[in-house]
């Protein structure tokens, strides 16, 4: 499965970029906003950023050590983790911020290495360099949003970090609600190769379109940043439509409204 081609050195520089519009963000608004489900204030989005980057920087990256094995794990995980910075001060996590990219971006990670990730998933360097990438678009999204503020995702953004998520959500099956389901839905993102989840019976796959034989039961197209919106459940299947989502065909489009619950979000 690949769903763009992409290098390290592309990588890094529109994480640096991201980081910057992050840092800018956090450094801006309220402090004490509640973000998302006001489970927390934007300056514990801030905090989180910072333990993700530790997890990068200070553990064993090749290792499973400081993994975790199911979604409750890593939200549990989360939240100790930014419990564990709740007395910093702005000014310090802000220096934190900068300290963490300084390592991060030192780190020796190539798109052709292989790493472990959470929930006993296998990812690639692309993979890893995109879910970094991922965690600053998203959690800036979430803080932009609460503070009433723009935060534009560049399409070719949007593609990376789904290059990372495709090859984490098998992984992120939900057992209960895809027991009795068998589905093939193809999505076709922007200026990305076209993929393929196959849903059978509590196990999913991803591969390229161009590999896959057989009839689709949806196939679905759009912006791949408005496809990445909702996949991270943070738009709607009516709003990313109104955002330039379409449906392509396919035999049974109606389990489109039935995907989003496919999969577990951490």
């Amino acid at each position: 499965m690949s769903l763009i081609t992409t290098s390290r050195e592309e990588l890094l520089d529109r994480t640096e970029v991201a980081f910057t519009r992050f840092r800018e963000l956090v450094a801006d608004v309220p402090a004490d906003i509640r973000v998302g489900d006001g489970t927390w204030l934007t300056s514990d989005v801030a905090r989180h950023v910072v333990t993700v980057f530790r997890r990068y920087t200070e553990r064993p990256w090749r290792s499973r050590e400081g993994l975790s094995a199911t979604v409750p794990e890593v939200t549990a995980l989360n939240h100790a983790d930014v419990e564990a910075l709740a007395t910093l001060p702005r000014a310090d996590l802000l220096d934190a911020l900068d300290t963490e990219w300084e390592k991060y971006r030192a780190l020796d990670i190539t798109v052709d290495n292989t790493f472990p990730f959470h929930f006993g998933a296998t990812i690639d360097g692309a993979g890893a360099l995109g879910n970094m990438l991922a965690e600053l678009l998203i959690h800036g999204y979430d803080t932009a949003t609460a503070a009433h503020r723009s935060w534009p995702i560049e399409d070719r953004d949007a593609l990376l970090v789904l290059n990372a998520a495709f090859q984490i959500a098998p992984f992120l099956v939900n057992p209960e609600r895809t027991a009795r389901v068998r589905s093939v839905v193809e999505f076709r993102i922007g200026a990305g190769h076209p993929q393929v989840i196959t849903i059978d019976r509590a196990h999913a796959r991803i591969e390229d379109a161009a590999a896959v034989g057989g009839r689709r039961d949806a196939i679905v197209a759009g912006p791949a940043a408005v496809v990445l919106l909702n996949l991270y459940q943070r738009i709607g299947l009516v709003a990313a439509t109104r955002r330039g989502v379409r449906l392509r065909g396919g035999r049974r489009p109606w389990v489109l409204v039935q995907f989003p619950n496919w999969f577990l979000v951490p």
